[in-house]
C-alpha cells in the first residue's frame, strides 16, 4: 500500500513536528469525487490548476498563466450548473475532532481544520448547498493581509512570540463565509405625530398635529453571518461589506478559497436587522430639515412598520474572510480580516514571561520618578496596596463574566439558535444572574458613592475615627460581594480554581483592613504589611492575566450535527 507523508512544523502555540499518513487510495478518492459531481478548477487550455487571482480580479492558470473571467470559464467548460437551481453539489469536507465543515476544490482541504486547528484528514462527501444569490470577491490579497497583521501585532507588547512568526503567517487562508443581507425600503406617503409645547405664565400649551411625509427611502447591506461555527461576536467586529460591489453567484469565484455552508435561516436576524433599519430609518427622517421644526414622536416599534410601510427582503451573499487559527492545548484564537476593507480581528492571548519582563522594565522608572515627586508615608503605602487589591477583585469579577457568557455562546445568536436549544434554560438562568457588565459598572459606582456620603457624614461630624472604620468595612463589603460573584461564575463553568486566583488580593484586603483598623504604633508594621499586601496584588496580576488568556481563547469547537439552512 502506497503513503502519502505530510510533515508540518508550523508553530500553533507550542513548537511541534507531525507527520501524518494518509493512504494515497483516500487522495485518489477525494480527486474522484471532486472531478466527477462537482465543478472542477482546471484549464480548458492545458489543464492546469485554476484560480482566481485577486489582483486582477479574474481567473488565472497557474501552469500557462491564461486569464478568464468567471463567465468566459464557465461558458468554455460549462461547469456551471443552471443558475436557477436552489442547491448545487459541493464537495463538503468535515472535521472528525469538532464537525466543522468547509467547502472546497483543493485536495488540501483534507490536511487541516480552520475551526479547531487540528492536521487530521478530513472526512469529504458531496453535498447539495444551497446556492447563494450573491458573492462578493476577494479584494485584500494574503500579502496585505499579512502586512496588516504585522502591524496590528507590533503593537501588542505581550503577545506570545508565535504570533510573530512567519511560518505562522503563512496560516492564513481565504474562506468565504455566508452572510444573510437585509434591505428595507420605506415610505412613500408617512404621516407621523408632531407636538410642540409653549409656556404662557404658569400654563403649558400642547399642540398636535400631523406632519405629513413624502419619501420614498431605503436601507440596505445590514449584514448577519448564517453560519453557526463563525461566531457573531467576530463578525460583528469586521462589517461592514461593501455590498454595491456583490456580483451574481458563480462557483468559479471561489477557485483556490474555502467556504463555509448556511445552517441559519434569514428569519432568525430579521428583527435584529428590523430594529438596525428602524433606528437608522429615525435618525434620518428626524434630523431633516423640513421635518425637524415640528418635533416629531417616534412610532412604538409595533407600529413603526405600519407608520413607514417598512418592507423587507434578504438574499444570501458569500463574503469574503482571511481566517486563522492558533491553538495551544484545548484553546484556539482565531485571527480574521476582511477580505473587502482590510477591516481585522485578533484574539490575542499574553505571554506571561513577556508580561513580568515588560512590567519590571516599566516598574523601575516609574518608581523612581514617584519617588523624586512624591513620598508615601507608611500608611499612605499600605492604603494604595489596599486600592490596588480591591480595583482587581472588581476588574477580575467583570472577566469572569465576560468568560462565563463568552463559554456558553450568550451573545451568539446563530450559535444558540441550531446548536443551543437544550441549553435554553442555562442561557436564561445565566442572562438573569449575570445581566450586563454595563450594570455591573453601574452598581459598583453606586457603592463608590455610598463610601463617599458615609465618608463626608463622618468629617461632617468630625468624627474621624468613625470615617476611618466606615471605610474599610464598605470596601470589605464590596469586596465579599465580588468574591461571591466570583464563586459564582465558578461554578457555572465548573471550575472550582477561580477563588484561588484572587488569594493574593483577598490577603491583601484582610491584612490591610486589620492593620487599619488597629492602627498599630511604628511605621515598620504598616511597611511590612503594605509589602505583603503589593506582593499579593502581584500575584492575583499574574493569575488574572492567565485567565484572560482563557477570555480571549475559546474552546476546540465541537459542534453538533449541523442542520439543513439557508431557507428564508
Amino acid at each position: 500500500m502506497d503513503y502519502f507523508y505530510y510533515e508540518d512544523s508550523r508553530t500553533q502555540g507550542e513548537d511541534f513536528g507531525m507527520v501524518m499518513q494518509i493512504q494515497h487510495s483516500h487522495w485518489m478518492e477525494v480527486a474522484n469525487l471532486i472531478k466527477e459531481k462537482t465543478m472542477v478548477n482546471r484549464c480548458p487550455n492545458c489543464g492546469g490548476l485554476v484560480n482566481y487571482d485577486i489582483e486582477s480580479g479574474q481567473l488565472k492558470c497557474e501552469s500557462c498563466d491564461s486569464f478568464f473571467s468567471p463567465e468566459e470559464y464557465e461558458s468554455r467548460t460549462a461547469a456551471e450548473e443552471n443558475q436557477e437551481n436552489a442547491d448545487y453539489n459541493m464537495s463538503v469536507f468535515t472535521c472528525p475532532n469538532c464537525g466543522g465543515s468547509v467547502t472546497s476544490n483543493e485536495l488540501e482541504a483534507v490536511e487541516y481544520c480552520l475551526y479547531c486547528g487540528s492536521f487530521v484528514p478530513l472526512e469529504s462527501q458531496i453535498e447539495k448547498v444551497s446556492r447563494p444569490n450573491f458573492i462578493l470577491p476577494f479584494a485584500k490579497t494574503k500579502d496585505e493581509c499579512r502586512k496588516s497583521y504585522k502591524r496590528m501585532i507590533a503593537r501588542k507588547l505581550y503577545a506570545p512570540k508565535e504570533f510573530r512568526d512567519e511560518k505562522f503567517l503563512n496560516g492564513f487562508k481565504g474562506i468565504y463565509i455566508p452572510y444573510w443581507t437585509y434591505n428595507f425600503q420605506f415610505g412613500p406617503d408617512i404621516t407621523l405625530d408632531g407636538v410642540t409645547e409653549t409656556r404662557h405664565g404658569d400654563y403649558i400649551h400642547q399642540q398636535h398635529y400631523d406632519i405629513d411625509v413624502h419619501v420614498d427611502g431605503k436601507v440596505s447591506g445590514i449584514s448577519f453571518d448564517a453560519s453557526s461555527s463563525f461566531d457573531d461576536d467576530i463578525s460583528n467586529r469586521i462589517l461592514p461589506f461593501n455590498a454595491s460591489k456583490l456580483k451574481p453567484f458563480r462557483s468559479s469565484y471561489m477557485f483556490g478559497f474555502f467556504g463555509d455552508t448556511a445552517d441559519i435561516g434569514a428569519h432568525i436576524y430579521t428583527e435584529d436587522a428590523s430594529k438596525i433599519a428602524r433606528d437608522d430609518i429615525w435618525k434620518r427622517i428626524s434630523n431633516d430639515p423640513q421635518v425637524q421644526p415640528g418635533h416629531p414622536k417616534r412610532p412604538k416599534d409595533r407600529e413603526f412598520d405600519g407608520t413607514f410601510n417598512l418592507r423587507s427582503s434578504a438574499y444570501l451573499s458569500m463574503l469574503p474572510i482571511w481566517f486563522l487559527t492558533w491553538r495551544k492545548n484545548d484553546r484556539v484564537a482565531y485571527s480574521v480580516m476582511n477580505g473587502d476593507n482590510g477591516e481585522i480581528y485578533s484574539e490575542v492571548p499574553v505571554d506571561i514571561k513577556r508580561y513580568l519582563l515588560f512590567s519590571l522594565i516599566f516598574a523601575i522608572p516609574i518608581f523612581l520618578l514617584l519617588n523624586l515627586v512624591i513620598t508615601f508615608s507608611a500608611k499612605n503605602m499600605l492604603i494604595f496596596a489596599i486600592v490596588l487589591s480591591l480595583l482587581m477583585t472588581i476588574l477580575y469579577s467583570f472577566e469572569l463574566d465576560r468568560i462565563v457568557r463568552k463559554q456558553f455562546h450568550a451573545d451568539d445568536k446563530g450559535y444558540n439558535v441550531v446548536h443551543g436549544i437544550k441549553n435554553k434554560k442555562d442561557q436564561k438562568s445565566m442572562k438573569d444572574e449575570l445581566g450586563s457588565t454595563v450594570k455591573g459598572i453601574g452598581s459598583v459606582l453606586k457603592t463608590v458613592g455610598i463610601i463617599g456620603l458615609i465618608g463626608l457624614i463622618a468629617f461632617g461630624f468630625t468624627a474621624i475615627q468613625y470615617a476611618v472604620i466606615a471605610i474599610p468595612v464598605v470596601l470589605g463589603i464590596i469586596a465579599i460581594y465580588c468574591c461571591v460573584r466570583i464563586v459564582g461564575n465558578g461554578r457555572k463553568l465548573n471550575d472550582r480554581s477561580v477563588i484561588i486566583d484572587l488569594l493574593g488580593s483577598i490577603f491583601a484586603l484582610v491584612i490591610g483592613g486589620i492593620m487599619l483598623l488597629f492602627d498599630p504604633a511604628g511605621d515598620i508594621f504598616f511597611y511590612i504589611a503594605g509589602i505583603l499586601c503589593m506582593v499579593g496584588v502581584g500575584l492575583s496580576a499574574i493569575f488574572s492575566m492567565r485567565r484572560y488568556n482563557f477570555l480571549v481563547t475559546r474552546p476546540v469547537p465541537h459542534f453538533y450535527d449541523r442542520k439543513a439552512g439557508g431557507e428564508n
